[in-house]
């Protein structure tokens, strides 16, 4: 089946642990708002008919954080169900090609520069 989002027997997505230099020359991460769920996770979405793995994580990274990516390599997959149905992520490190852009969308309202720790702390389940 093509269709990533309703019949899939799995669906897929892609997205990036997207790091960046920040004024001060320190490695921060892009954090992006769901803005439905009140929550704070990585950069990610389902996967298009059309796209690859690599396709999907460059687009989704670029339009969740306004900053144009590389992908540098995978990192971690990771698995879940959602309504019944298995979902993959596959994600990539990533690296900011230039200053982010961010215009808030729908979906995501709010994206953070972070630094290593604060991310931990921000996606640790409680």
């Amino acid at each position: 089946m093509s269709d990533n989002t309703t019949a899939a027997l799995v669906i897929k997505a892609a997205g990036g642990v997207i790091y960046r230099r920040d004024e001060s020359g320190n490695q921060v991460f892009a954090l992006v708002h769901k803005r439905e769920y009140g929550e704070w996770c990585l950069p990610k979405g389902k996967l298009r008919s059309d796209e690859d793995w690599k396709e999907a994580a460059i687009r989704e990274v670029n339009e969740e954080t306004g900053a144009p990516p590389r992908i540098l390599g995978p990192t971690a997959v990771n698995g879940y169900m959602v309504k019944g149905t298995p979902k993959i992520v596959v994600f990539f490190a990533m690296e900011a090609l230039s200053s982010p852009t961010f215009t808030p969308s729908h979906e995501i309202d709010h994206v953070e520069w972070c630094d290593e720790a604060e991310v931990r702390r921000r996606l640790s389940r409680k």
